[in-house]
């Protein structure tokens, strides 16, 4: 079990009411029948899945935890016109932000400098608050993004070869940050501090990283938080505690505590879904 100290971590399967809380220590899990909620609008791209709960205002929110402000003063949500519609938090208004059918409902990320989308499978574009379109990335034969903390995180293959690169989605340059010839590479989340959180994996399982800095090698430039013995499907994952909290939908729920030397994953619980919140 990990040494992290008493919380509750909120958790989610895919759908409306699958919500609850796994109690640390412990590691048992409570559903809370407060977690029926939805919205009228299209279905989550990608693996963006799950619900969101908010700590600050006590509340579960029907979107991923992607599409939720990191204050918790709103959440957007793909409508089905197309355009992205955002819902304040404390006054319950809900508008559609203006030139957001631009992103064609692709919603990755609800940052506070716009709503960042992928209308095609080679752009990363974001539409501003008040409107207004900026392309950030196109042209690249990418596979996924991942946006936070001021940068954003491209995966592409060319044969063999798996490549993530770091985009600065204010001036729009790349920098490669890890290539391997040997394992899929796919970014699962940034920590505080912007680092990608990185899963390798072939048919063996995977291994999850935080990769501080550009590798120039076959093995990447950072710590790793543990082993996946298995295929780990959707990994999502919040920092806290001291280190990480890593949900499978394969193999469960761990927790990497970077007190511990060397430390790797350890196993919290047999719940397969998606984390929901940070651990409070």
């Amino acid at each position: 079990m990990p040494t992290a100290g008493s919380c509750n971590l909120s958790v989610s399967a895919r759908d409306a009411g699958s919500g609850g809380f796994i109690s640390i220590p412990g590691g048992a899990f409570t559903p809370d029948p407060s977690s029926q909620v939805s919205y009228a609008g299209l279905t989550p791209p990608f693996d963006i899945r799950g619900l969101t709960y908010d700590h600050v205002n006590g509340k579960w929110l029907p979107v991923p935890r992607q599409w939720v402000m990191p204050d918790y003063t709103r959440y957007a949500y793909p409508a089905q016109d197309g355009s992205i519609h955002v819902v304040d938090l404390y006054t319950g208004a809900d508008t559609s932000v203006p030139d957001s059918k631009a992103l064609l409902g692709y919603l990755l990320a609800v940052e506070p400098d716009g709503i960042y989308g992928a209308p095609a499978p080679l752009d990363l574009v974001r539409v501003g608050w008040q409107g207004g379109t900026t392309v950030i990335e196109q042209g690249d034969y990418w596979n996924t993004f991942v946006v936070g903390e001021g940068v954003a995180y491209g995966s592409k293959d060319s044969g063999t070869v798996h490549d993530i690169d770091r985009i600065d989605v204010r001036t729009g340059s790349v920098q490669p940050w890890f290539r391997s010839i040997s394992e899929n590479l796919r970014v699962v989340g940034t920590d505080d501090h912007g680092n990608p959180l990185i899963v390798a994996s072939d048919s063996r399982g995977g291994s999850l990283w935080l990769v501080t800095a550009p590798s120039t090698s076959d093995e990447p430039s950072g710590q790793p938080l543990g082993r996946f013995l298995q295929d780990p499907g959707t990994v999502t994952v919040v920092q806290g505690q001291g280190g990480f909290w890593i949900e499978s939908t394969t193999a469960g729920l761990f927790h990497n505590d970077f007190a511990v030397a060397n430390s790797s994953f350890g196993f919290v619980n047999s719940f397969t879904g998606f984390i929901a919140g940070p651990c409070v």
